[in-house]
């Protein structure tokens, strides 16, 4: 717990740092806005992120990459900020909680991951971009590792394993503690509904991360850093005005910039791209040349690495939903694509019981199941919490609707790009509801909205029922968030076994298979009480759940790739 908490940090600093610095880019003419301090963070981690990205595309991304990112970022803070990062802490409410948070994150990161994904393959995925670049056909040994999250090269830029023993993969719960940091400052200290949208926005996310702490997810990072730069991208566009120069300031570039990695997280994200082109197109109507080229050069560049990457790991120029017209030796099969699709569809859809299992329904069958098939039984089985959840975040986009119809009637004008907002949110929803409606996966809408409800309820509340103060119903709610996290976020194995070292992984036994190239490989050996496992956890490389058949190596090396035999 102590490593950790060092080493957040450390990693805070840093990323203030690289925020700071990509800020600064088109110049001090174009820096006129006030910007938290604390939104440094998100901008840093960011675009370091995006870096990560493209160095991955030529060279294993590790610790030594880690080591010099750091250093740079840390150093550009003290030697440049202007601003002090942290807060006058005044409000001792804000303060409790954020201790009490602080306290509960580093208990969960503490622990030893139980989530599922983490055994499959986040952790294998992470060890593949710490010791190779992209391999060739890697998607053929396990479907998912075509994926090769944005997210994952960013945690093994600064997972010290190899040199300290230990793995540190907690930026989640560090990105978390910084968006909960700054939207709890912001129901203290700011007024009016943008106050209640920030406390909705800290219940909902409290809710939506505990079951994914303690585990790299991107499921995590897309939807804490796609609430708050949907969060940002609104504040953007509520003080825009056409009619004045220099629009494009430090607010506009943060929000590009974490749209582009949103973009590279995982497919969920990818309508973030929109978010990229609108600010493109605003810096062009506006003829900021300098921020024009900017805007092009990362988003041109995280583009082209993207589809670099996804062709290597998988054949397909945009892995999983554009084939292209690549047929090289180690593409995936449309087949296994398809069932891939399919199962992520249909478990996101309706989670098989072991009757249903053993009567031969599988989640490839559930994906292809035509709207009114699958809706009912998903319906059904949506627990109350989840409608909790669900209603207020579509009521939530109604009410958007609702607002931004309001000031466009005044002038379309001037106030177009707020209707763009509640497009975007709509499709967004769309997006999620067509492809995989598991809540989690909806994370970043479904907080905007619900948040957005929470508000306009809480205002209308206090303004026709309840007449007391806003800073006492503030308080009195953090109070709960509090009480909350620290009954639900409790572990007590760290506190015996983890508090100086990072805890390790699971233990996996796996078995060795040599094959006719003089390779090995690896497989996890199934247990009295989990027969049926799949987990590699921190196996040596290259592991899979099981051997694909006619899954040979292309090469003497294992950076040669992977293909199928046909």
């Amino acid at each position: 717990m102590l490593l950790i908490a060092l080493y957040g940090i450390l990693l805070s600093v840093s990323f203030w740092g690289w925020g700071n610095l990509f800020s600064r880019f088109p110049g001090k003419s174009d820096l006129s806005d006030h910007v938290s301090a604390a939104a440094y963070f998100f901008t840093g981690l960011s675009f370091v992120g995006v870096i990560c990205s493209l160095l991955w595309c030529f060279i294993p991304v590790n610790i030594s990459t880690g080591i010099f990112l750091i250093f740079f970022g840390t150093g550009y803070f003290f030697l440049n900020s202007t601003k002090s990062p942290g807060w006058v802490i005044l409000n001792p409410w804000f303060l409790v909680f954020l201790i009490s948070f602080s306290i509960s994150l580093l208990v969960k990161a503490a622990a030893s991951s139980s989530y599922y994904d983490s055994g499959l393959y986040y952790i294998q995925t992470i060890k593949w971009i710490g010791e190779y670049a992209p391999v060739p056909g890697l998607a053929n040994l396990h479907i998912r590792f075509g994926n090769a999250s944005a997210w994952h090269i960013l945690i093994a830029a600064f997972d010290p394993h190899s040199q300290t023993g230990f793995h540190f993969d907690d930026l989640g719960e560090l990105m978390f503690l910084w968006f909960v940091a700054f939207h709890g400052w912001n129901a203290i200290h700011i007024k009016g509904f943008e106050r209640y949208f920030s406390l909705g926005l800290l219940i909902i996310s409290a809710f939506f991360s505990l079951p994914m702490l303690s585990s790299p997810s991107p499921d995590l990072a897309c939807g804490i850093l796609g609430m708050q730069t949907l969060w940002q991208f609104r504040q953007f566009l509520l003080v825009w005005d056409s009619k004045q120069a220099n629009q494009l300031n430090r607010k506009g570039l943060a929000i590009f910039i974490q749209s582009i990695f949103l973009v590279q997280i995982k497919l969920s994200s990818f309508p973030f791209v929109l978010v990229a082109i609108l600010l493109f197109f605003l810096a062009l109507r506006e003829r900021r040349m300098k921020i024009s080229l900017l805007f092009a050069f990362f988003g041109l560049m995280s583009g082209l690495a993207l589809f670099y990457r996804s062709y290597i790991l998988t054949g397909y120029l945009f892995f999983p939903a554009i084939k292209g017209p690549f047929q090289p030796d180690w593409r995936v099969s449309d087949a296994s694509v398809s069932d891939y699709m399919n199962g992520v569809r249909g478990f996101a859809r309706h989670i098989l019981s072991q009757a249903e299992l053993s009567g031969g329904l599988n989640y490839n069958q559930i994906g292809q199941w035509t709207f009114f098939d699958w809706f009912p039984v998903w319906a059904a089985e949506r627990p109350a919490l989840e409608w909790a959840i669900l209603i207020p975040a579509v009521l939530g986009w109604i009410l958007l609707v609702r607002f931004s119809a309001s000031f466009v009637r005044v002038s379309f004008k001037d106030h177009w790009q707020l209707a763009f907002f509640t497009w975007l949110s709509g499709m967004m929803l769309l997006f999620w509801f067509s492809n995989a409606p598991d809540i989690r996966f909806g994370m970043a809408v479904l907080g905007i909205g619900f948040s957005f409800c929470f508000a306009s309820a809480s205002k209308l509340i206090r303004a026709y029922f309840i007449n007391w103060d806003s800073k006492l119903y503030i308080e009195f709610a953090l109070t709960l968030i509090s009480f909350f996290i620290l009954v639900f976020y409790r572990d007590l194995r760290p506190w015996k076994h983890n508090l100086i070292s990072p805890p390790p992984f699971p233990e996996c036994a796996v078995s060795k298979v040599q094959s006719g190239a003089g390779f090995v490989y690896y497989f996890p050996v199934p247990k009295p009480e989990n027969p049926h496992t799949d987990q590699c956890w921190d196996a040596p490389l290259p592991c899979a759940p099981k051997l694909t058949e006619g899954l040979r190596f292309r090469g003497p090396r294992l950076q040669d790739g992977f293909r199928i035999e046909k």
